[in-house]
């Protein structure tokens, strides 16, 4: 592309979705020429303040437009139709997390990207987070296989996402999953950007449901997911969000170090409890939405100086844990990530 900046639009204005749209303006490198809400005041609001065009059918503004790039902050099942439709003329798919509601989806959507030349790329701004890049780049410094345990978690107390008009979010068949996918997709990416896929996966989950029936028919609140990498590491996440406090840290420890990272900080100690290195940063999360938009931004403008690594890759791979993860927790059994895989070559 040989323009400064990408004729972009947004489907979807919720919270996260004007997060990442004023994340967007904010960087310059995006031209916000349209936006579109099923909430028509809304869409009207905001797109008076960008001077961008105005919808309340996701449809139209796909078809009334030709752009470089297409926001996704509206659920999949509402806007997976639309980025289709959008990739088949040229644009480029930036997708809140999570990417699609499982593994199928997300191949079919890397699929159509690649055969119409165009990125879809997974919104991790996680990845951008201070404390957890520290600890990328610490790995990166040392010799990962002295790592022999991972242990991540993530606690959110119930909030306002569970709104009447959000009730979308307790049905497996429109959300996908539970407190796994829509709360931990991160985790699991920061994981397997670091380690690959685990050989085996195995699950338990639950949620609040009073009686077992119910259980099936709405997502988890709750879930415990181990993975074996290899006869010298394994691996835990413990998800829920039905308490709190706020807690999002991976953890790590090998023969002679502990590493503790979060979004803000990254901490490493010996095995008796000495620090050896610390690092908290201030950085907001609107911040490392930024630089997520800035990095993908500059891989379309300028590709032969920001080459792409390897994103979409990844999004398979880390949703063919979790697609391994909801197998196991129905077939109470371990599951193999690697043969879901193999959906893609086939």
């Amino acid at each position: 592309m040989s323009q400064d900046r990408l004729r972009t639009a947004i489907l979807g204005l919720n919270d996260k979705g004007q997060q990442l749209l004023e994340a967007a303006g904010e960087t310059c490198l995006f031209d916000i020429v349209a936006v579109a809400d099923a909430d028509a005041e809304l869409a009207e609001r905001i797109a008076h303040r960008y001077e961008a065009a105005a919808f309340d059918d996701f449809r139209q503004l796909v078809i009334q437009n030709q752009l470089d790039v297409l926001l996704a902050a509206a659920p999949t099942y509402l806007c997976d139709e639309h980025m289709r439709a959008a990739m088949k003329k040229k644009c480029n798919i930036l997708k809140l997390n999570p990417p699609a509601i499982d593994f199928e989806q997300t191949a079919e959507l890397v699929r159509l990207a690649k055969s119409e030349k165009v990125r879809f790329v997974a919104a991790n701004s996680h990845r951008f987070r201070p404390g957890f890049c520290k600890l990328t780049d610490y790995l990166e410094s040392k010799d990962t296989k002295d790592i022999h345990l991972i242990t991540a978690v993530n606690h959110l107390p119930t909030s306002s996402e569970h709104t009447e008009r959000q009730r979308w979010l307790s049905d497996p068949q429109l959300a996908g999953g539970g407190v796994l996918l829509r709360n931990c997709y991160e985790l699991f990416d920061l994981i397997v950007r670091s380690f690959g896929i685990p050989q085996q996966v195995y699950c338990v989950n639950t949620n609040q449901a009073p009686d077992k029936q119910q259980r099936l028919s709405i997502t988890e609140d709750t879930a415990v997911v181990a993975m074996r990498f290899s006869d010298t590491l394994v691996a835990s996440l413990i998800a829920s969000r039905v308490f709190g406090p706020p807690t999002q840290t991976l953890r790590m420890h090998s023969e002679n170090e502990f590493l503790s990272a979060s979004g803000a900080s990254l901490t490493v100690c010996d095995n008796q409890g000495n620090i050896i290195e610390q690092f908290e940063s201030g950085t907001s999360e609107s911040e490392s939405t930024a630089k997520m938009l800035e990095n993908f931004a500059q891989n379309l403008l300028l590709p032969d100086k920001n080459e792409a690594a390897g994103e979409e890759s990844i999004t398979l791979n880390s949703m063919a844990v979790i697609e391994a993860a909801y197998l196991s927790g129905r077939t109470a059994m371990s599951e193999e990530p690697a043969r879901i895989l193999d959906m893609v070559k086939k």
